[in-house]
């Protein structure tokens, strides 16, 4: 019998089967594991952050304990990702309910890029929808 690049399936249709060396996965498969693992890694950065930040307050606590500063004072920010208009709507939303913050302060309460928040703060300004601090 000669080999058929079709094959039965349990529902009697014929469903085409290329002869391939190594099973190959359709983009959707691939993007799906793709994601998966972007997740996971997401995740485990979002953990190490955590116990950086952790042992940071450790080292604080031992250095007032002795009398020292052995303060460690970067402190590290998972920064999102949000689309242009959703950092504009909440960056006017966290600015109508402060006195005065800067670029820092925004950038470090919303964890997004600093470059971004200031180049989106301009923008506002420009647009007359924030005033400059006086």
């Amino acid at each position: 019998m000669a080999s058929s690049l079709f094959s039965q399936t349990t529902y009697g249709f014929p469903q085409f089967m290329p002869q391939l060396e190594q099973p190959q996965f359709s983009s959707s498969v691939a993007d799906l594991k793709r994601d998966e693992e972007i997740g996971k890694l997401k995740d485990l950065i979002t953990k190490l952050s955590e116990e950086v930040n952790r042992l940071n307050s450790i080292i604080n606590k031992m250095g007032v304990g002795m009398g020292m500063s052995l303060s460690v004072s970067d402190e590290i920010v998972v920064l999102r990702t949000i689309t242009r208009a959703q950092a504009k709507r909440e960056i006017m939303d966290l600015l109508d309910g402060s006195d005065r913050l800067y670029y820092h302060d925004i950038a470090t309460a919303l964890k997004l890029d600093l470059e971004e928040v200031v180049s989106i703060v301009t923008e506002l300004e420009s647009e007359g929808l924030v005033g400059e601090a006086n």
